[in-house]
C-alpha cells in the first residue's frame, strides 16, 4: 500500500466514524467488491455516491493534507481567511443535518487512526472494514472498541 492509498483509507475510516446511519446497500456492496479486488484507489469514487459520506470524506482528506503539509514544513499552518473577511455575506449553506453531538471530533478521530494504524496494520484491516454488512459500525468499533456492535 502506497502513501496515497493509506491516506485514502485513513480518510475513509474517519468519514465512516462521522456518520450515524449505515451506508446504502449498493454502496456497501461496492465496498465489499473493493475488499475482494484490493483496488483501494476506487474508494474515492464509491464515497461520492453517498452525500453524507462524501462530505465527511472530503473534510478528512483536507485535514490529512493540511496536517501532513504542516508536518513536512515544520511550520504552524495558519488558514487564510482573506476571502471570508472580504465577503461577509457568504450565502453558502452546508448541506449536513442530524445530531452529531455524540460523535468524536474529526481531529480526534484522525489522531486515533494515526496512533492505532500504521501502514501494515491498515493493510491487515482493509477487508475487515470494507467486507462487512455495516462499515460505519465496524469502523467505529475498530477505532473505539468500547462502542458496542449493534
Amino acid at each position: 500500500m502506497n502513501d496515497q492509498q493509506a491516506n485514502i483509507f485513513k480518510a475513509f475510516i474517519a468519514a465512516l466514524t462521522q456518520l450515524n446511519d449505515p451506508l446504502p446497500p449498493q454502496v456497501q456492496q461496492q465496498l465489499k467488491t473493493i475488499a475482494q479486488t484490493g483496488e483501494i484507489s476506487r474508494l474515492s469514487g464509491v464515497v461520492q455516491q453517498h452525500e453524507p459520506l462524501a462530505i465527511a470524506y472530503k473534510q478528512a482528506r483536507n485535514w490529512l493534507v493540511e496536517h501532513s503539509n504542516q508536518q513536512r514544513k515544520g511550520l504552524d499552518f495558519l488558514p487564510d481567511a482573506t476571502w471570508e473577511k472580504e465577503n461577509p455575506d457568504n450565502t453558502e449553506i452546508d448541506n449536513a443535518s442530524g445530531d452529531i453531538s455524540d460523535l468524536p471530533s474529526l481531529p480526534e478521530v484522525l489522531q486515533t487512526i494515526k496512533k492505532r494504524l500504521d501502514k501494515e496494520t491498515l493493510e491487515q484491516n482493509i477487508s475487515y472494514l470494507l467486507d462487512t454488512d455495516n462499515s460505519v459500525q465496524s469502523a467505529k468499533h475498530f477505532l473505539y472498541p468500547d462502542i458496542p456492535m449493534m
